[in-house]
């Protein structure tokens, strides 16, 4: 059909002015400061259960922006083990195995995402978290 690309042309540069009157508004700009609140929010509920739970063997670094975070286990925790006994609580966490296909010396690593959470299931997975921490001890 001829008049598909015509349309899809035409299409294309209404979103282009459409974009471009978003950003000269300063729209873009005000919705990205929302989106630094709205994370940041989210990262330091999840940093501050974290230090709850410390003794458990688990320390991170805070990030100054991003949607994840990434922790250090102390040797003395399983981190395969912890990936399953987490998993098995209903809580997905990230091993840091997973990224390293060499491996590597030490303790472990998790990586915990906050992007697509509610604060309760923050609390409620650093709460599991804490658990199968208690589980995950060599």
């Amino acid at each position: 059909n001829l008049g598909k690309p015509a349309f899809y042309k035409r299409l294309s540069m209404e979103i282009v002015k459409w974009l471009n009157e978003y950003i000269e508004r300063g729209y873009y700009q005000t919705h990205i400061g929302h989106l630094v609140k709205h994370y940041a929010h989210k990262r330091d509920l999840l940093c501050q259960c974290l230090d709850g739970i410390a003794d458990k063997g688990i320390t991170y670094t805070k990030p100054r922006g991003g949607l994840l975070l990434w922790c250090d286990l102390e040797e003395r925790i399983n981190e395969r083990r912890l990936y399953h006994e987490a998993e098995s609580r209903g809580l997905l966490i990230m091993p840091g195995f997973l990224f390293y296909p060499k491996g590597y010396e030490g303790g472990g690593h998790v990586r915990l995402c906050f992007s697509n959470i509610s604060d309760a299931d923050i609390e409620r997975g650093v709460q599991i978290l804490s658990e199968a921490l208690e589980h995950s001890v060599e």
